[in-house]
């Protein structure tokens, strides 16, 4: 079995301050990366500081497939997720956190990554430090 570590980003900041009910907001943080050759993935996101998350809130780490061509570069054609991981107020993650989501496959050529805030009817801070690697291996 052979694979590959991809940092999709290091420690990051995600601040979704000041959504407003049923609101959310989505920050692509990679895209088009190449999974050619490659048929099991691992989604691995880390927790570096203390997550503020409150009741009615969340915080998403998404892969999704990327259609991305050259006939249209101003567009993107993102699949549904693939892989996810959730953070919300019943799972508020403390540094240290990692968590791992098996994606199945087949994945495509291409992925992208993509993190979202959303708040359903709550006032509060939704705040985390994040870095995201993918682990692609074949079997």
């Amino acid at each position: 079995m052979s694979g590959r570590v991809i940092r999709v980003t290091p420690p990051r900041d995600f601040y979704f301050d000041g959504l407003a009910d049923q609101q959310s907001l989505q920050v692509v943080v990679a895209e088009g990366i190449d999974v050619t050759g490659f048929d099991l993935l691992d989604l691995l996101v880390r927790v570096h500081a203390d997550a503020a998350i409150p009741n009615g809130a969340s915080i998403e780490v998404a892969v999704l497939s990327d259609g991305h061509t050259l006939d249209d570069p101003s567009r993107d054609f993102f699949t549904n997720p693939i892989g996810v991981v959730i953070f919300d107020s019943n799972s508020v993650p403390a540094a240290g956190t990692l968590r791992l989501e098996r994606v199945d496959p087949p994945l495509g050529s291409m992925l992208a990554v993509r993190v979202k805030g959303s708040r359903d009817q709550t006032g509060g801070n939704i705040r985390a430090r994040l870095s995201v690697d993918l682990v692609m291996k074949t079997s």
